[in-house]
């Protein structure tokens, strides 16, 4: 029979390799905060890499996981759909330096439910048209997909006079949900989200440059302040990868210079 010595040197033993094996999987775990309308491609991607099944992400409104950020969310890697947000939390210290980098684009599109009868009108008559009562679009303070639309809006002049068919919205994918369902005539949302619905029609699709004058959507990641771990590090520089870009370039985004 084991003596009690030796049982008692046994469960010791076991009590340090379970503290142990639970130090190094909290050690490997990383969170990832990113935009809603990277739902798709980033679980994609991070299923791909380092640390796959110690890797977590949340999704949701980019103001919406800033704000979290702010208050001490334990993200480890932050992806925002514009440089605004993440401009605010560098401002505040709470990105680590020189770790902030584009890691894809998109386009801003207009769309329609897959079963709507609107006619085929250039964006500007479109917009205005009699039959169009409510166009969806991200919360124009705060949620870049209505930043972006709202500047899309100003550029044509249509501010003031579409701006009481609005719909707002804390997300893109709650936008996108709208028009699916009918319950909005347009929208503003991605293109990546539109072609991978298949239940809007684009209208049209809003390009930067210099003619346009839009903004280009540009979608912005960054490590943590304090969180520059190597697990954190190796799913961050993974984002970057030939095998994320070609996951990007899948989903419809388009890869950054």
């Amino acid at each position: 029979m084991i003596s009690e010595k030796l049982a008692a040197s046994i469960l010791a033993l076991s009590f340090f390799l379970l503290l142990t094996t639970s130090a190094a999987a909290e050690e490997n775990r990383v969170t990832v905060f990113a935009a809603s309308s990277l739902t798709n491609v980033i679980e994609a991607i991070l299923a791909s890499g380092p640390h796959a099944s110690e890797t977590k992400t949340s999704f949701a409104g980019t103001a919406t996981l800033a704000r979290q950020i702010e208050a001490g969310a334990p993200a480890d890697i932050f992806i925002s759909a514009n440089e605004q947000w993440a401009d605010q939390l560098g401002k505040r210290g709470l990105l680590e330096p020189g770790t902030r980098r584009a890691v894809a684009a998109n386009h801003l599109v207009l769309v329609s439910p897959k079963t709507s009868t609107l006619p085929e009108l250039s964006p500007w008559h479109l917009l205005q048209f009699g039959a169009v009562h409510r166009i969806a679009i991200g919360e124009t303070s705060s949620v870049p997909a209505g930043i972006y639309g709202r500047e899309v809006l100003q550029k044509m002049g249509l501010w003031v006079i579409v701006k009481p068919k609005l719909l707002p919205a804390d997300s893109v994918r709650n936008v996108l949900a709208w028009v699916e369902r009918g319950e909005a005539d347009l929208a503003f949302v991605y293109q990546s989200d539109a072609l991978a619905s298949g239940k809007v029609t684009i209208r049209s699709i809003f390009r930067p440059g210099k003619t346009s004058g839009l903004t280009p959507v540009f979608y912005t990641a960054a490590m943590v302040k304090g969180k520059n771990t190597p697990a954190a590090r190796a799913v961050f520089d993974h984002l970057f990868s030939p095998e994320a870009k070609t996951l990007f370039a899948a989903h419809g985004f388009q890869n950054t210079p």
